[in-house]
């Protein structure tokens, strides 16, 4: 018998965290394994094979584990317990915060754990070192990006094969020959496609570049297609004010499966990561952007 347990902030809406485990779900299930998410933040569910694991929601896993008190962390153990787990299980921590809790436990049940860090910027506490110094000696820390945990550690070292992709967050994510009908599109002119969570640093200063472009070439009407969820109120608040000028700017929510003639009616993307991937795939040119400084960096 093989058990996988995920640990992640949610499950709700969609993200490249939420497409990976979706898939890695399905995948481990085709293996044999008995698979739980377990997560802290409720919220829509939209990838229909994880709407099983809104039973898992645990809010009690959102406080860090160096604060949490006795209470807290038998609540967090019981809930694990009562799985009544036979076999091996495997737990994966998908975020720095939850790294701890995952060692907890599998030290309590018996399992084997692995930290493997989905976020592009990860936030280690000194008092944390030697823990995450343990993890990297067993090979049980990976990163999502190449040099995320020589960053992490960010101490002149180097961590060499502790790169793991996560294939299935840009793997099945576009609907090929599926089309969706968007109201107002003029043909004419320009049109440059945003995919990725509303609520990423880079999505308002993204928007500043779009409202700097369109004032630079008034005479050019500019599309504006917008994928993903998470909307912030200055993010908002932005689109609102580039409204009414030669910027037509489309809020398409949250799709997933991508309908394959945004791709194709797009001059240019905006993405970072596996949602950029998805957009170069499909033959979109796709401007990426620096994580630290929120510019530009390069088609």
């Amino acid at each position: 018998k093989k058990n996988y347990i995920v640990l992640n902030s949610t499950i709700a809406n969609i993200g490249g965290a939420e497409v990976y485990i979706s898939h890695k779900c399905n995948h481990l299930k085709t293996l044999g394994y008995k698979v739980f998410v377990f997560s802290f933040e409720r919220g829509n569910v939209v990838l229909k094979n994880l709407k099983v694991y809104d039973a898992y929601v645990l809010p009690e896993l959102k406080v860090m584990f160096r604060r949490s008190n006795a209470k807290i962390r038998r609540t967090v153990l019981e809930a694990f317990m009562n799985l009544h787990l036979e076999g091996d299980v495997i737990i994966e921590s998908n975020i720095d915060n939850l790294n701890l809790w995952g060692e907890y436990i599998a030290k309590k049940i018996g399992a084997y754990h692995i930290c493997f860090l989905l976020p592009e910027k990860n936030i280690m506490a000194a008092a944390d070192v030697p823990f995450y110094e343990f993890k990297y000696k067993r090979e049980q820390l990976y990163g999502i990006k190449e040099r995320l945990i020589t960053d992490f550690f960010n101490n002149g070292k180097e961590y060499p094969n502790t790169h793991l992709k996560a294939v299935g967050c840009n793997t099945g994510t576009v609907s090929e020959g599926d089309s969706i009908e968007i109201k107002g599109f003029i043909e004419t002119g320009c049109t440059i496609l945003s995919l990725g969570r509303l609520n990423k640093p880079y999505i308002s200063t993204m928007l500043d570049a779009i409202r700097d472009f369109a004032k630079e070439h008034t005479t050019t009407n500019i599309n504006l297609l917008i994928v993903g969820g998470y909307m912030q109120t200055n993010v908002q608040t932005k689109i609102d004010a580039m409204q009414g000028s030669n910027v037509r700017v489309f809020l398409l929510g949250e799709l997933n499966p991508v309908p394959q003639n945004l791709f194709s009616l797009s001059d240019a993307a905006i993405a970072v990561s596996g949602c950029a991937r998805i957009c170069s795939r499909q033959g979109v040119p796709t401007i990426t952007v620096d994580g630290n400084d929120l510019q530009g960096i390069g088609v």
